[in-house]
């Protein structure tokens, strides 16, 4: 039978290897980027660290604790406080990956949120990660509970009780961890997947909406001039600047909205061919243009 101190671990265990490993993901520490060894380096490290570290440590003091029959209310402070080494390996980790971030962090991952925001804040704006006030972090959450529980307890960790149940309840206390490992490693590859397509879309939408506020800011440059003066014909800068945010269209909009768009832009030099259209043409070509552009960059179910 498993003691009351063991359980007490296992539990509090649990909970904290979760947390940080809800805390870690905001610093992708498994998602690795195609044809760049960055998050190679990064997850390698991460296994250590969320993986084999935690893992070991969890054996060692899980099997001290497992013929303890002590119940005293010291012990059970111990024990609760032998967890703080999860937090400690959360924290080596990312003092490394800050120090050296460009060795961990290729520069487009540095630039991506909430990585760049994680990097910011630990980097420049978090004293604690110092040298000094980091040593007494590690000193208080990882050396502090392994000296306590040793002393505390003050028993060998594979003496005493009976050597089959022992094992049995370790064996599988230990399926149960691995699948835990693999159960939380599976949902952070397919987090960081939702994620990246998340970040995917949400750059697209953004240079999409870039070229929108340029469709729109030409043809209002275009229709105030033209108002002013009906023999206005545009600058070279300004069919320069067209000519760069028709690329940028053919590249991130739909044919159909393409398609559209080159409707309108045969309207800026002179309404029109052979100068036959009108202003009213032109606004109602611009607002249909504005209108599909608008309902890609951002979809339906967002702005409904």
């Amino acid at each position: 039978m498993m003691s009351i101190a063991s359980q007490v671990f296992l539990v509090f265990y649990a909970i904290i290897y979760g947390a940080v490993f809800a805390v870690s993901d905001r610093w992708r520490p498994f998602f690795v980027r195609r044809y760049e060894w960055q998050g190679v380096r990064r997850a390698v490290l991460s296994l250590f660290f969320f993986g084999f570290f935690p893992v070991l440590y969890f054996l060692v003091v899980f099997q001290l604790l497992l013929t303890n029959e002590r119940k005293d209310p010291v012990l059970l402070g111990v024990v609760i406080y032998s967890v703080a080494p999860l937090y400690a390996f959360l924290c080596i980790w990312a003092w490394i990956v800050v120090r050296w971030k460009d060795f961990f962090y290729c520069m487009e991952e540095q630039r991506l949120e909430p990585v760049r925001n994680s990097l910011d804040w630990l980097g420049s704006k978090a004293p604690s990660f110092s040298r000094y006030p980091f040593v007494v972090v590690v000193a208080l959450f990882l050396i502090g509970p392994i000296i306590s529980l040793f002393v505390c307890i003050g028993i060998s960790p594979w003496g005493g009780g009976n050597n089959m149940e022992q094992a049995n309840v370790a064996i599988m206390t230990l399926i149960g961890v691995v699948v835990g490992i693999l159960g939380s490693y599976g949902g952070i590859i397919l987090t960081n997947k939702l994620q990246a397509g998340r970040e995917r879309k949400a750059r697209l939408s953004e240079l999409r909406l870039t070229a929108f506020r340029e469709v729109n800011d030409l043809a209002a440059e275009f229709l105030n001039n033209y108002l002013k003066d009906s023999q206005y014909r545009p600058t070279d800068q300004f069919f320069r600047t067209l000519t760069v945010t028709t690329a940028n269209i053919k590249v991130l909009f739909s044919r159909k909205a393409f398609d559209s768009f080159k409707e309108f832009e045969i309207m800026i030099p002179n309404l029109g061919p052979n100068g036959k259209g009108t202003i009213e043409a032109f606004i109602k070509a611009r607002d249909e243009v504005l209108r599909s552009f608008f309902d890609e960059a951002v979809p339906a179910k967002l702005h409904s």
